[in-house]
């Protein structure tokens, strides 16, 4: 009870009443006045571990002469000194529930606005999500491995990566090869900034690419073969410490899908001389087609005509042209091509036609013109 009004907390409510949330009632009228949620609350759920809920509160109203409602319709809520005033109260009592808890995750903010309030709180629990580089295209899924939440219990070999870090889809490939990294990964949570354990951490702040001990851009300018050597180098800061240099061998670099031109709709990138991939099958570490794709494709809506489907799967077929010819040369890529021409009409009227063998005849000294043979059980047929 609060100056007259009734305040109940939950993490959700039963009684839900959609987007418009009337979250005041006086004796059975219920309208609607805004008051935020406060986002922090620990829970665990065994099929999707630790989150961070919000705390929601609803109102009702037993003294009436408490509160002022605008006339003549009596839908609205003064909003006067008397209302900032209770406001200030439930939001203590907010944070006197929350010092009821072993831990919670609010913001740095919050925790202030608390010790403000003569409400002490311990600083929030290490609650933090870990790190992959996201997909080029918001709707492709995870490729190395989902986002997860974790509430640590050490953050001594932590480090933050930030947001926007360059080159972040070849630093995590590189990462999928020994050695392991000395640190473990997590994203950068703007809303702890302030806690001292938060501060501490060191942060990867830049990631850069040497090929051959040359700057990517610089070798790129050169066109020079494939290199012996890949590095993905990245730089750590820590407050009070200087700066650290981490550097990872690799076995390819691929340009971030928003530095690529698109008037050729293809990826960018390098790998090895005798790279992992070099082999019949495309084989390595990771699928290095998916990878490609991952990192690199992003549906436009300039593309009006074809539906984000239909985009992907254009892009795809590139994405494995070009490793073909890049990886296992010219002969490969045509027969992809040639195999992705043999659709299932195609194959349906061949066995219809009771087709068993199909020649491709150059015709011409510049390889432009071609004859089609289709050798049936019995004879030849000339298309």
């Amino acid at each position: 009870m609060i100056d007259g009004i009734e305040v109940g907390f939950a993490s959700h409510f039963h009684w839900n009443y959609g987007m418009k949330d009337d979250n005041w009632n006086f004796h059975g009228l219920c309208i609607r006045n805004s008051f935020d949620s406060t986002s922090g609350l620990l829970s665990f759920d065994q099929r999707d571990g630790w989150s961070r809920g919000q705390l929601h509160a609803r109102f009702n109203v037993l003294e009436t002469g408490r509160v002022k409602l605008q006339l003549p319709d009596r839908r609205s809520i003064v909003q006067d000194e008397r209302l900032q005033e209770f406001h200030l109260k439930v939001r203590a009592a907010v944070y006197r529930f929350f010092q009821s808890q072993e831990r919670h995750a609010l913001s740095f903010t919050k925790w202030k606005e608390a010790q403000a309030m003569g409400v002490m709180l311990p600083e929030a629990a290490p609650l933090l999500r870990t790190w992959h580089a996201p997909a080029a295209d918001d709707y492709l899924d995870p490729f190395f491995a989902p986002v997860k939440t974790h509430l640590l219990t050490s953050v001594s070999d932590v480090c933050i990566v930030a947001i926007e870090l360059p080159n972040k889809h070849s630093f995590e490939g590189a990462l999928q090869s020994p050695p392991s990294p000395p640190y473990r990964f997590y994203q950068e949570e703007g809303k702890f900034e302030g806690y001292s354990w938060y501060d501490a951490l060191p942060q990867l702040t830049d990631c850069s690419v040497m090929i051959d001990g040359t700057p990517y851009p610089e070798w790129a300018r050169r066109s020079l073969p494939r290199p012996d050597a890949i590095e993905i180098v990245v730089t750590a800061k820590q407050s009070g410490q200087s700066d650290s240099i981490l550097r990872f061998p690799s076995s390819i670099h691929v340009v971030d899908g928003d530095e690529i031109d698109w008037d050729d709709e293809q990826p960018v990138f390098v790998a090895l001389k005798a790279s992992p991939w070099d082999n019949d099958k495309l084989e390595g570490p990771f699928d290095v087609t998916g990878f490609l794709l991952w990192a690199t494709f992003q549906s436009s809506e300039d593309r009006t005509a074809d539906s984000w489907e239909t985009q992907r799967e254009r892009y795809q077929g590139e994405v494995e042209r070009k490793a073909d010819l890049y990886f296992r040369g010219a002969r490969a890529a045509l027969l992809g091509l040639l195999q992705e021409a043999l659709t299932w009409d195609a194959r349906q009227y061949a066995k219809e036609a009771r087709v068993r063998e199909i020649r491709f005849r150059q015709q011409s000294p510049d390889g432009n013109s071609w004859d089609v043979e289709l050798i049936e059980d019995d004879e030849p047929i000339v298309a």
